[in-house]
């Protein structure tokens, strides 16, 4: 029961501490201190070729920031829910790209797990600070 409390008494802390970076600069900055960063997604409200009734969260693998005028980060995780059926092992890779006016730009390729060959791609595009949330 104790450790129960304290884990939920440290999230609370954590949490209670994140602070929204809704400015390219407020983002590049914390970058810049080394600073960890996470991305929490509407993707219904983004603009996309496939239609996405999802809200996510993500803690990239790698953020940089390239020519003080975008920031890009990608992610990789492994997942049985590939778009070539249920069950099938595969690798989702997201890349992130934003921008200095706030644009973010979101591919995300579907590979198998078994010879990384492609099984789909995808293209989102949201907003900075609207349907796309960075927070410290």
């Amino acid at each position: 029961m104790k450790k129960l409390a304290l884990t939920t008494l440290a999230l609370f802390t954590l949490t209670a501490q994140a602070k929204e970076l809704d400015k390219f600069k407020e983002v590049e900055k914390e970058v810049g201190k080394g600073g960890p960063i996470t991305f929490v997604m509407d993707l219904e409200s983004c603009k996309s070729d496939k239609k996405l009734n999802v809200v996510g969260l993500v803690i990239p693998n790698v953020v940089m920031i390239v020519d003080g005028n975008r920031i890009t980060a990608s992610n990789q995780h492994f997942t049985l829910n590939s778009s070539a059926g249920e069950g099938i092992p595969a690798y989702d890779y997201t890349k992130y790209d934003i921008t200095e006016d706030g644009g973010v730009s979101v591919q995300v390729t579907q590979m198998r797990a078994t010879d990384y060959s492609v099984i789909s791609t995808s293209s989102i595009e949201c907003q900075l600070g609207k349907s796309f949330k960075i927070y410290r």
